[in-house]
């Protein structure tokens, strides 16, 4: 068995925490450093009695999107200013009370205006299909898919289809194919 060296050990730096740390770790024991990297906040607690819901999961994953620099998703969304209102940014009761629980099974939770705050009279529950084409990086509606399927057949490129609608060759192909706008 071996011996732990206890002389370069000392308190965390956190408040109320007894909990002995290593040198590193700007200051914090091991529990707190890793919340600080993974939430961007070193008291975070991720325990909730509705935790392992759906919907505290969507409460949970829109809070980090927005307020979260570490968050792969950050500059979607706090990057580019989306904020979410103080209520829900303080209580997840208070988020499901005003949203409710989803209507069903594969629901998501989505703002109606893309640029606009996660605030009540801006979120919905929706399905995913509706959220993906709701989406900031496709912006079509069933029109422009009318339009772009007869741009294609006419002979034009999906390449230039997709330019002249500011997306993706890859939307353009599924369009075209039936995989999406249905």
């Amino acid at each position: 068995m071996l011996k732990q060296n206890t002389q370069n050990l000392q308190m965390c730096s956190i408040d109320g925490c007894d909990n002995k740390r290593k040198s590193g770790g700007k200051g914090m024991c091991s529990k707190h450093y890793v919340r600080n990297l993974k939430y961007g906040d070193p008291h975070f607690v991720k325990w909730h009695r509705k935790s392992k819901t759906p919907e505290y999961y969507s409460w949970e994953s829109m809070i980090q999107r927005c307020t979260n620099k570490n968050n792969p998703f950050y500059h979607r969304y706090g990057g580019r200013g989306i904020t979410v209102c103080s209520n829900w940014l303080e209580s997840f009761e208070q988020f499901l009370a005003d949203m409710g629980t989803r209507p069903q099974e594969g629901f998501q939770l989505d703002r109606r205006d893309n640029d606009g705050d996660y605030t009540v009279d801006n979120c919905r529950w929706i399905d995913s299909k509706t959220n993906a084409r709701n989406s900031s990086h496709t912006q079509l509606t069933l029109e422009n898919a009318v339009e772009i399927r007869s741009l294609y057949h006419t002979g034009k490129k999906q390449l230039f289809i997709a330019k002249m609608f500011n997306t993706t060759q890859s939307n353009i192909s599924r369009i075209v194919r039936g995989l999406t706008w249905v």
